[in-house]
């Protein structure tokens, strides 16, 4: 699930707002659930600005992200508030 936007703010904003929607759906169906994986892309190691950050692969989990300024305007899982990140799932 991803809604693309033209400027990076908003598609923060509505990428946010899609995930934790999502997560509060999914939690209101699904008596057995306990917890969730968001697969993330590349965003985090620069994918977006070839340009401007040296990319190299393969990826790895501990390779640093990327530097500011260009890592404030991606949507990055870690950023999220805490009602997105730490959605504790209701038990029935």
């Amino acid at each position: 699930m991803y809604i693309h936007t033209d400027d990076f703010d908003s598609l923060r904003k509505v990428n946010i707002n899609l995930l934790e929607i999502a997560i509060k759906a999914i939690d209101g169906v699904s008596e057995n659930l306990q917890y969730f994986v968001l697969q993330t892309g590349g965003k985090g190691y620069g994918l977006e600005f070839p340009d401007e950050i040296d990319i190299n692969t393969p990826f790895r989990m501990d390779m640093p992200r990327i530097p500011k300024p260009w890592y404030d305007n991606i949507f990055d899982v870690s950023r999220l508030p805490n009602s997105a990140r730490q959605h504790h799932v209701s038990h029935r």
